[in-house]
C-alpha cells in the first residue's frame, strides 16, 4: 500500500499527463480545421485563376 504522500505524487503526475494529452488533442483538432479551411480556399483560388486565364485568352 502506498503512503498518502506517495499516492498524491502519483495522482498529481497522472492528472498532469492527462491535461497534456487533452491539450495536444485540442491542438490536433485546431490544425485539422485550419487545413480544411486552407484546402477550401486553395480550391476556390484555383477555380478563379482558371476562370481568369480563360477570359484573358
Amino acid at each position: 500500500m502506498l503512503s498518502k504522500r506517495t499516492f498524491a505524487i502519483y495522482e498529481g503526475r497522472r492528472k498532469k499527463e492527462e491535461g497534456r494529452r487533452k491539450k495536444e488533442e485540442g491542438r490536433g483538432k485546431k490544425e485539422e480545421g485550419r487545413r480544411k479551411r486552407e484546402r477550401i480556399v486553395n480550391y476556390q483560388l484555383s477555380t478563379v485563376n482558371y476562370q481568369l486565364s480563360t477570359i484573358n485568352c
